[in-house]
């Protein structure tokens, strides 16, 4: 048994789950992508906590390590094409709230679900490109993260399934 999977772990990892998930209470919003992504985040820190060796748990923590990667990667991205919701967020949340907040929000997981997910064992389902999909057809990320208008919802959608499908023929 992995120290990670320890029973001594599992009320740490109920304590996390339980931050993240009032983060997603208090502050969390549905039309931003990165929410989603917490949100499966958190789900899937529960379920490692409450049945860690489950298939289920891991076909799933398969699809949150590929999102929580997404998100990682989609940060700078956003930055080079100049969309404007990092700036306005650093402006209206002050460079200390902003650079923690950022971290938790888009490099923790990733972190965390990398340490933890057998890497290149499982099936590919590409459910996260499902996710992303669904996203896209109930948002407008493009007029959410305040981008500019050569980034249409069809380039979007197209360039995130195509990175999706990348990083989980990559990872698994």
């Amino acid at each position: 048994m992995t120290i990670y999977n320890s029973q001594l772990n599992r009320p740490l990892l109920l304590v996390e789950a339980g931050v993240f998930g009032i983060a997603l209470a208090v502050v969390g919003d549905i039309t931003h992508f990165t929410w989603w992504a917490v949100l499966a985040y958190t789900t899937s820190t529960v379920v490692q906590a409450v049945w860690p060796k489950s298939p289920e748990a891991r076909q799933f923590d398969i699809m949150v390590t590929v999102i929580s990667v997404f998100v990682t990667m989609s940060v700078p991205v956003l930055s080079l094409v100049k969309c404007s919701l990092f700036a306005d967020a650093l402006r209206d949340n002050g460079v200390t709230v902003y650079s923690v907040g950022n971290w938790l929000l888009h490099y923790w997981p990733s972190a965390r679900m990398l340490y933890r997910t057998d890497l290149h064992v499982g099936p590919r389902t590409y459910d996260a490109a499902r996710l992303f999909a669904l996203y896209c057809a109930t948002q407008k990320p493009q007029l959410v993260y305040g981008c500019p208008a050569t980034l249409t919802q069809s380039v979007v959608l197209g360039a995130g399934i195509l990175v999706l499908f990348l990083i989980e023929r990559v990872l698994f």
